[in-house]
């Protein structure tokens, strides 16, 4: 029966500022231009969620520059996997960075709770920018990551007999710290294993062959992406991050 074969090279190059860019220099036909909008999907729908945590990419450019079709088991499908698949190696291969948004926090206090209210910002990899008095109380201004923050309004008021306020608002994107970018990862894998776990079932169809069917639910064309077909004992094996590794569109 008909197949699916999609073939593409994609240069991966940085945009700073002008956000996630797709052109093409294919010369010859060797991908036929009915199946560039496949691969912008592959492309973009990467960049909606990234490789490294979930998150969206942003500032890069994509290029296709070669690739290859089939006459009978080529579509837009084909391209767009590969595209995919293409873009998240490309990405992982760039030495990508994790952003976090920055806050620029005024927090108003009475004199008494400077020492600890500055404390318990540094605990929150808080910087203080300056400290200033007004009507008769402090006023400390910082930038602290907005991941920090989630719990100060009850902690403020705890420290300070609920005598403290502050503000935010978004100063700028930062680099992620080395350590808390690897504990967001190391968190975002384990959700995803947990919900292949939840699409990996088990059949016995027509030729009784054990095979395990890997679903990936997709809005647009609405069915499994990928079989693995297993036999004797590795059928029992636990899913590992090289079967993941195989099927990074999902």
């Amino acid at each position: 029966g008909r197949g699916q074969f999609g073939h593409v090279w994609l240069e991966i190059s940085p945009n700073p500022g002008g956000g996630v860019e797709f052109d093409t220099k294919v010369v010859g036909g060797v991908v036929p231009k009915q199946f560039f909008p496949g691969v912008e999907k592959g492309v973009r729908a990467v960049a909606e969620k990234g490789p490294m945590a979930g998150y969206p990419v942003i500032d890069f450019k994509a290029v296709l520059y070669d690739g290859s079709f089939h006459t009978v088991d080529s579509d837009e499908l084909s391209f767009r996997l590969a595209a995919s698949m293409a873009t998240r190696k490309g990405i992982a291969e760039a030495n990508p960075i994790l952003l976090e948004p920055i806050m620029e926090v005024e927090v108003r206090v009475p004199e008494q709770y400077m020492g600890e209210v500055n404390r318990d910002l540094n605990t929150r990899r808080g910087r203080l920018l300056g400290m200033d008095a007004k009507d008769g109380q402090q006023i400390l201004s910082a930038h602290v990551p907005q991941a920090e923050l989630f719990t100060y309004a009850t902690e403020l008021r705890s420290i300070t007999g609920g005598r403290g306020t502050f503000s935010a608002k978004l100063a700028q994107y930062e680099e992620v710290p080395a350590h808390v970018a690897q504990k967001i990862i190391d968190e975002h894998q384990a959700d995803a294993v947990a919900l292949w776990a939840a699409h990996v079932h088990l059949f016995d169809a027509f030729s009784h062959t054990p095979r395990l069917l890997i679903t990936a639910p997709d809005a647009e064309c609405g069915k499994s992406l990928l079989i693995v077909h297993l036999v004797g004992d590795m059928i029992t094996k636990p899913l590992t991050t090289e079967l993941m590794k195989a099927a990074p569109f999902f």
